[in-house]
């Protein structure tokens, strides 16, 4: 017992290359501010920051809601979050501009349930996990603990085989060729897909293809935790990068590939180390 205790020790504590982790905390914070100004930019703020009361869609806070009525609730935590991400993404004050960010980020999220995406929680979790790791420091040292990349890839791994479990038991659409495939049918919707329904009815088999790939690639998640990661991330990233051109799901696909650093380790060392010229001294997160 002693043993496992001491070799779940040395896994949690084991230095690595700190860029990857670094990278992540630069570029989650712009994605959630590219998703705070990209509301006020479509003209959408009217109708999210605000209760149906005064004009907006919410109806009904949250129970964990602390601000009550007030009627400037939303559009107060707006404006902390867009002015937190910038500090947090330039490593300045991290840690007082991620607690900020993170309480302003979360009671936005409860103003309106319905309106919390999954990619939300996704990215408080990850915040969260970043406000306790060393690239918080005012100083980040060059190797760090690899407990919370751990973390963020065993969530990952259970994000993207729960989205798999969901596809093969919600409709038989997504794996049943002789159905319409589920993939076609999201791309050509209105509300959401960016592909012409009557052109694109005619090649069935693509989405059949793209069907099945997406659930293999879902369900071979735990690659993430391997030395195969980055040739896993090739295809996650291609996923995400057609997600992105060919609907309009807001940041989904922009919150996904910001964890792409790490998955894509130790590549991610070896590209930053040619940009920089030096050589890698240690241990990548693998």
């Amino acid at each position: 017992m002693i043993n496992l205790w001491t070799r779940w020790v040395n896994a949690v504590y084991r230095p690595v290359d700190a860029r990857p982790l670094v990278w992540v905390r630069r570029l989650m914070p712009l994605v959630i501010l590219a998703d705070m100004l990209s509301m006020a930019h479509r003209g959408a703020a009217q109708a999210i920051l605000f209760d149906a009361s005064h004009g907006g869609t919410s109806s009904g806070a949250a129970k964990w809601f602390v601000f009550g009525d007030w009627m400037y609730a939303g559009p107060f935590l707006w404006a902390v979050i867009v002015l937190s991400m910038p500090f947090i993404s330039a490593g300045i004050l991290t840690r007082p501009a991620l607690v900020t960010g993170i309480l302003a980020y979360s009671q936005l999220g409860h103003m309106d349930l319905p309106g919390d995406r999954g990619v939300d929680r996704m990215i408080r979790t990850t915040l969260i996990i970043l406000l306790f790791s060393e690239v918080t420091q005012k100083k980040v040292p060059k190797k760090i603990a690899q407990w919370p990349v751990m973390l963020i890839n065993w969530m990952l791994v259970f994000v993207y085989l729960s989205a798999g479990m969901a596809k093969i038991t919600n409709t038989t659409a997504w794996w049943d060729p002789r159905k319409l495939p589920e993939l076609y049918t999201i791309l050509v919707d209105p509300l959401g897909g960016h592909l012409d329904p009557a052109f694109w009815y005619n090649y069935q088999e693509i989405f059949t293809f793209g069907s099945w790939s997406t659930i293999i690639l879902e369900f071979t998640s735990f690659l993430i935790l391997t030395r195969w990661s980055p040739y896993w991330a090739c295809f996650g990233a291609f996923m995400h990068v057609g997600i992105a051109l060919w609907m309009d799901l807001g940041i989904f696909s922009f919150g996904m590939l910001a964890f792409y650093p790490l998955l894509f380790s130790p590549w991610t060392e070896k590209l930053l180390n040619r940009g920089s010229g030096t050589q890698s001294t240690g241990p990548t997160i693998r």
